[in-house]
């Protein structure tokens, strides 16, 4: 996990380590665009305007389930919470599993 988040720092940062420069740098510059959040790593704070945390369950899981569209292939519980406010990465990470075990 540590690792994890060292290599999650160093993206934030703008040094991304490519497996496969040929291939995967191009995507990334084809992504690219001021659609995607960039978060401040000092501040710990992000860039662009970010969504109120739901209050109730149910809306917490449509929010979620969202940001899961909106976002990679398999993004961290941190990436998800960082969309919102006061989002705390426990309950993330909860509504996660949750939504893992019902497929």
């Amino acid at each position: 996990m540590a690792l994890n988040r060292a290599r999650w720092t160093d993206e934030v940062a703008g040094k991304v380590r490519w497996l496969r420069p040929d291939f995967q740098t191009s995507r990334a510059v084809a992504a690219t665009g001021p659609a995607q959040t960039t978060l401040d790593v000092a501040a710990g704070t992000d860039t662009t305007a970010r969504q109120p945390w739901p209050k109730t369950l149910p809306e917490q899981v449509q929010a979620v389930r969202a940001a899961l569209a909106e976002l990679d292939p398999a993004p961290s519980v941190e990436a998800i919470a960082a969309r919102f406010k006061n989002a705390k990465r426990d309950r993330v990470a909860e509504i996660l599993q949750a939504m893992a075990l019902m497929g």
